[in-house]
């Protein structure tokens, strides 16, 4: 895959997956982050868009009310 991602892009979106499925986050596949990251950004998504979703995901977010 061409262009780099940025990497605290990466870093967080292993460490959301880590806390989220109890898996270490040496044992999350950088390769697959990646291509999620990347199949997220070829749906029109932007790193900045990703990035602040993952710095508060949707699902740990509080309801509105």
């Amino acid at each position: 895959m061409s262009g780099a991602l940025d990497p605290r892009l990466l870093a967080r979106a292993r460490e959301v997956v880590a806390s989220i499925t109890g898996f270490r986050n040496d044992a999350i596949a950088s390769e697959a982050v990646d291509r999620v990251i990347r199949a997220e950004l070829a749906r029109g998504r932007t790193a900045p868009d990703l990035l602040g979703e993952l710095l508060l995901p949707v699902s740990h977010r509080p309801p509105r009310w």
